[in-house]
């Protein structure tokens, strides 16, 4: 899944974890630090599945974008997503 939104806007005490708890086969979660529907610092703090692997993307948004002082664009973050995945489902399919 990219940018799985683990809460909506601004209610992370209405979280999506009982979706992850669910699933029966492996899940790769790739997520953005800054995701405003779950960032590193709240999602860190909780109990993810173990069949569930979460990847981050140092400085992203929801929408792929980072900062400025990270010097990617879309298109670079887009690149390291589709590794990333190439990568798990090699490992894990």
């Amino acid at each position: 899944m990219l940018w799985f939104p683990f809460y909506p806007a601004g209610k992370p005490e209405k979280n999506r974890l009982s979706f992850l708890s669910d699933l029966n086969v492996p899940c790769l979660i790739i997520q953005g630090t800054r995701d405003q529907l779950g960032g590193y610092d709240w999602v860190s703090q909780q109990d993810i599945p173990e069949n569930v692997e979460v990847v981050w993307i140092e400085g992203a948004d929801h929408d792929f974008k980072t900062l400025k002082k990270y010097n990617r664009n879309v298109s670079d973050t887009v690149t390291q997503i589709a590794k990333i995945t190439h990568h798990w489902l090699v490992k894990n399919i």
